[in-house]
């Protein structure tokens, strides 16, 4: 197994041109590549946020939204103008993994290994084809482990600095960088090396975190909390789910094949004694996820971490044999290959209903059928003049709103407060409202037709009811607080 190289890195060979190249065509292909399954449902859903811009949102930091916002404005309002910012971000992602593999004593090779089995990932690589918070939560995280990393390593507190600014801004993205911190602080106190909290640098790095992301916690402690609010949402409707699955998820955020390399990581790690810190923030962060039911991949950055450092530590025995070569080889490269089939939608859009595509079925799925969706719902509104268009949740609202259906309300999240259906309206042309609130609010409701992306694919969409519903039975501005809603997606 190999050591820690105290230098600043190893030097540069042959192997890192090739790493650079892989990186440069990976973000080639994601942004000329053909988009066959359409936009993703986040990325409906921060397209139309883009469009409001605020300091926060009931579910959503700003940065996302911002970033939908400006690429658009700027590029058109297109789906690659959309992902753009996520491709771009994937680069930042692959370098960082590089320097981490760099800084930890990683040969040309091993740095080349890291980059390919960590880039292409089936998680990783989601994150370079899709608009959506983790395109950037990862290279944050990924960021302050570097800082991390360098102040530990090092002895130099300075990067301490690095590390508060990084883990402040990416509160902007996820507040979910909060684990992060949490877990080496804990992981410094339970494993050390402890006198780092001697260290002044340590100290101004957590006030300037706090500096940088003040502003978005006003926003939150001004508005009450509402992230909180959503959290406990998710928490409580999928929790138990989340938590059956986390084991296996962590199996295939990564990749099953490249179990043995980060698990080497980990073991690699904690024999460092300036670094142990890391994989016991990697089990204190996972430990707090899976009591507190959240989402498996919400520490993913730190398996990705554990993955680089499993790359180094298993340097020296890679050198011993071909044979070991070749098997490290074709588990990335198997790896590798399940997810460009998953990601990069060269699966034909006819035949994808039927074809399984491990780790990211969830993102293709619900990438399809939202055109049509979106013609479904605009042709009963034609048929009914003066009809609105009530939506339940921000997939179907940022599709109606893509593709031009007018007079459409939400009651999701942020939207529910954008306006009010108007006074005198008669007629609704309902999707996604629960039959308990439309019993409230409506004298009779009838299913005019069903949700039909017509390729079969079995999202949440598919077949869900169209209704026309009528008579109100009180004021809008009585009846509108009935829909208000944030149920999570799908």
């Amino acid at each position: 197994m190999g050591g820690i190289d105290r230098r600043s890195g190893q030097p540069l060979g042959r192997a890192d041109l090739i790493a650079a190249g892989v990186g440069v065509a990976v973000v080639a292909v994601v942004l000329v590549r053909d988009c066959r399954y359409g936009y993703f449902v986040d990325e409906l859903y921060f397209r139309l946020l883009g469009g409001h811009p605020a300091w926060g949102y009931v579910d959503q930091p700003p940065l996302t939204p911002l970033i939908a916002g400006a690429s658009t404005s700027l590029f058109g309002d297109t789906l690659w103008a959309l992902r753009m910012p996520a491709a771009l971000a994937y680069a930042v992602l692959l370098a960082l993994v590089w320097l981490i593999a760099r800084e930890l004593g990683g040969r040309p090779d091993t740095r080349l290994l890291a980059v390919i089995g960590a880039g292409l990932g089936p998680f990783t690589l989601s994150s370079a084809t899709v608009l959506f918070t983790n395109a950037f939560d990862i290279p944050l995280w990924m960021a302050a482990s570097l800082f991390v990393i360098r102040a530990l390593r090092r002895s130099d507190g300075r990067w301490w600095l690095a590390a508060g600014a990084t883990a402040g801004l990416a509160t902007y993205n996820k507040y979910l960088i909060v684990l992060l911190v949490f877990g080496v602080l804990v992981g410094l106190v339970v494993v050390g090396p402890r006198r780092v909290f001697r260290d002044r640098w340590l100290w101004l790095a957590m006030a300037l975190a706090v500096v940088v992301a003040s502003p978005n916690l006003i926003y939150q402690a001004v508005t009450g909390f509402p992230q909180l609010t959503m959290a406990g949402a998710l928490s409580g409707d999928l929790g138990d789910r989340y938590r059956g699955e986390f084991a296996f998820q962590q199996l295939l955020l990564v990749g099953p094949t490249l179990a043995p390399i980060w698990i080497a990581g980990f073991s690699w790690l904690f024999r460092q004694p300036a670094l142990r810190s890391l994989p016991a923030a990697a089990v204190v962060c996972g430990a707090v996820v899976l009591i507190t039911g959240g989402r498996p991949d919400y520490a993913f950055p730190l398996m990705l971490l554990l993955f680089v450092a499993g790359c180094v530590a298993i340097q020296h025995w890679l050198s011993r044999s071909a044979a070991r070569r070749l098997l490290v080889g074709v588990a990335v490269g198997g790896n590798a290959a399940v997810a460009i089939v998953s990601c990069l939608a060269i699966v034909p859009l006819s035949v994808v209903g039927s074809t399984p595509l491990p780790g990211m079925d969830l993102i293709v799925m619900d990438s399809i059928g939202w055109p049509e969706l979106a013609a479904q719902v605009q042709a009963v509104q034609r048929d009914h003049p003066g009809s609105i268009v009530i939506a339940g949740n921000y997939g179907e609202t940022g599709a109606l709103d893509r593709y031009d259906v007018p007079n459409v309300y939400s009651g999701y999240g942020p939207m529910h407060a954008w306006a009010t259906p108007p006074e005198g309206t008669t007629t609704a042309v309902v999707i996604g409202v629960a039959n308990s609130v439309l019993s409230k609010a409506f004298t009779n409701c009838i299913i005019v037709a069903h949700a039909d992306n017509r390729h079969g694919v079995a999202n949440p969409e598919q077949g869900k009811p169209i209704e026309l519903c009528t008579g109100p039975r009180a004021s809008w501005s009585t009846m509108w607080p009935l829909f208000e809603n944030i149920a999570p997606y799908g």
